[in-house]
């Protein structure tokens, strides 16, 4: 084999290992549902997203951002907007998180659960509003 023969072929291989090597490399885990970017802004100590699983035993539980994270907690969890123990959050509630990582686990600092909408009282349908429209056939009540 030729000198050029060998240096073009240690090229390629270098190149090729390279390639390889990016292809692998993992993108950086989801941290904001999409349906909450809409009103909320990226930030790297936070987790936006619903409710999974909770486990008391583990002292686990997991968050969808985009990605499911699983996250520790501990007996005193700082929970905001809540009043009942962690474990009676409902799965697929939105929730913010704020965390920390120790030891190569996800851990809680504080839950942020998300109250309920307010619908101010003149906006809600009132039965005459109602009965107007579908007299008028712009609307239809399906039962």
């Amino acid at each position: 084999m030729s000198k050029k023969t060998l240096t073009i072929s240690i090229a390629f291989a270098v190149v090729l290992m390279f390639s390889l090597t990016a292809i692998g490399a993992e993108a950086p885990k989801a941290q904001i549902l999409k349906p909450c970017s809409q009103c909320h802004a990226f930030d790297k100590k936070l987790l936006r997203g619903i409710m999974g699983n909770i486990s008391i035993k583990a002292e686990t539980f997991s968050v969808n951002a985009g990605a499911i994270w699983t996250i520790r907690f501990a007996e005193g969890t700082k929970l905001i907007g809540w009043k009942d123990p962690i474990d009676k959050i409902p799965r697929e509630k939105e929730i913010a998180v704020e965390f920390i990582e120790k030891d190569g686990e996800i851990h809680e600092k504080s839950i942020s659960v998300k109250p309920p909408a307010k619908i101010p009282s003149e906006k809600h349908a009132t039965l005459a509003f109602v009965v107007e429209h579908v007299e008028k056939g712009d609307a239809l009540i399906i039962d």
